[in-house]
């Protein structure tokens, strides 16, 4: 099934010839039936083409124009609306029908300041233009200063979300989150999310972890903060493409990895191994869903409403808890594209990388999947994520295609094979179980001297701070474990789990490494 296209500035008047009865005043049950990935508002037969324009008038004032051509094969069109989005428009509306003839209303500033005299123009200008014999093409221009108000936004963007998303996107109303909190009057609950996640310190981190290549020298090698990064710009795409929630899928691309331990998957599997004698098992996005439920210091409106963490929306926790392809399936379509578009992201500049890093050449790659996917990394991403779309509106759920999806696990598992496990790559990972093994190891010895005496000589044999901070781990076990909730295991956990690669390197150095005390 085709989806419906159409424009997305959020701060532009949009124009949608309708024919018939308004979608929006009956029940979603009545609307056409189709895949709940498209939008479905309309039949094929009488959608709407649309395209925006906007320029510059200088001033306080945005000079906004708007060429909608709406086509119909019914005889006459019984309503047109404008879905006005921004306050404080005016201007004339004019419609024309070719030899039909021609038909304008005008609103004055006043009637118009809020929006309604532009719909009410515009649907005026539309029926006396459309008419005249099918099939009609009327055209309306609208010239109208576009000025900058606060006005009330949660508003504006429920009548966005209710206008343009599709039935099966995630609303962004109302927030579920543990702690109920009062909205903030400039961004939405989902914005105020993605704001948490960029400004805490566990984001920060990421520019230090390792996302293939351990500790790289180079500028130019992916960190996770970067692939992050990726995995956000190309889920927005997807999201956009398919009227999904953008904002909601940008809040958990940001905070899928905070969990994730130094040296990557590496790190990741030498941690696990620490924890499986005692019955327990280490998982990145676990530790995220930890991070911002727990760990994360709370910020000021979080504290005043009694939560703890970030408090974030329970559609991104979600969202971040079934990122991986070994986690449960996200309840939303929003975090079922993040666990798609993360594979994407990190398989194509994981490649990119080992080719700057001198572990393979381009003509290493394996031609079936390459010949699938294309032979450079933009290509693969650009084939990858049109497939994506393209399968999901045909099926209603988020999909890949079988050729393509064939080929990207065909490329994973060579990558495996070549890159992750090869040869070099295993001499490393015994080095980094060493190192994760011994830095927990001395962190639980620590913890059960200073359980023995707290007051004693115990207490001080913790010597290193949380993630490389001074006086981050007594901010730890003040604000994010309780005493009465203390566990030794979970604190060695957290410890390692949160440092960057150059601190465990450091750390690992003043443990292993001898001092010279002699001068």
């Amino acid at each position: 099934m085709k989806a419906i296209s159409g424009p997305r500035a959020s701060r532009t008047p949009w124009l949608r010839a309708l024919p018939g009865p308004d979608p929006r005043s009956s029940s979603r049950s009545t609307r056409t039936r189709g895949s709940p990935v498209a939008a479905a508002r309309a039949p094929v037969s009488s959608r709407e083409a649309l395209s925006t324009s906007t320029s510059s008038n200088g001033g306080a004032s945005r000079w906004a124009r708007i060429a909608a051509t709406a086509r119909s094969t019914v005889a006459a069109p019984s309503r047109a609306e404008i879905t006005t989005l921004t306050t404080g428009a005016a201007g004339t509306v004019e419609g024309s029908a070719g030899a039909g003839g021609t038909s304008s209303a005008a609103g004055t500033r006043g009637s118009l300041r809020d929006g309604r005299g532009v719909r009410t123009a515009c649907a005026a200008a539309v029926a006396r233009a459309a008419r005249g014999p099918a099939p009609t093409t009327a055209t309306i221009d609208v010239m109208a200063p576009v000025t900058t108000s606060l006005g009330d936004p949660h508003a504006r963007r429920r009548a966005f979300e209710d206008a343009f998303l599709s039935p099966a996107a995630a609303r962004t109303w109302p927030a579920d989150r543990d702690a109920e909190e009062p909205d903030c009057p400039l961004r939405t609950p989902l914005q105020r999310d993605r704001d948490r996640i960029v400004h805490c310190k566990a984001f920060r981190r990421l520019k230090h972890k390792t996302q293939v290549f351990l500790a790289p020298e180079g500028d130019h090698y992916r960190t996770r903060l970067t692939h992050t990064l990726e995995v956000t710009g190309i889920g927005r795409t997807v999201a956009r493409a398919l009227e999904l929630n953008e904002d909601l899928v940008e809040a958990i691309s940001l905070g899928h990895d905070l969990g994730h331990a130094p040296f990557g998957h590496i790190g990741e599997e030498a941690l696990d191994a620490c924890l499986a004698p005692h019955g327990r098992h280490f998982r990145h996005w676990e530790h995220s869903v930890r991070l911002v439920t727990q760990l994360e210091d709370a910020p000021s409106a979080v504290r005043e409403a009694g939560g703890r963490g970030l408090n974030l929306c329970a559609d991104v926790v979600d969202g971040i808890a079934g990122h991986s392809g070994r986690a449960p399936m996200p309840r939303t379509l929003e975090g079922r594209i993040v666990r798609v578009v993360d594979r994407i992201a990190y398989l194509n500049h994981d490649i990119d990388d080992a080719i700057r890093a001198g572990v393979l050449t381009e003509r290493d790659l394996p031609g079936g999947p390459i010949g699938v996917l294309g032979t450079t990394a933009s290509r693969r991403i650009d084939r990858l994520v049109q497939d994506l779309v393209a399968t999901s509106r045909q099926v209603g759920d988020i999909r890949q295609g079988d050729e393509a999806g064939a080929a990207m696990d065909e490329l994973r598992s060579w990558m495996f094979e070549h890159v992750y496990l090869a040869p070099d790559a295993r001499t490393e990972h015994r080095r980094v179980h060493e190192l994760v093994r011994t830095l927990f190891e001395h962190h639980l010895e620590a913890d059960r001297a200073a359980d023995g005496d707290r007051a004693g000589e115990g207490a001080g044999a913790l010597t290193l701070p949380l993630a490389g901070e001074d006086g981050g781990w007594d901010r730890y076990q003040v604000h994010a474990v309780p005493a009465a909730d203390a566990d030794p295991l979970e604190r060695a956990t957290d410890w390692v789990a949160g440092m960057t690669d150059r601190y465990a390197l450091r750390a690992f150095g003043e443990l292993v490494i001898p001092r010279a005390h002699a001068r």
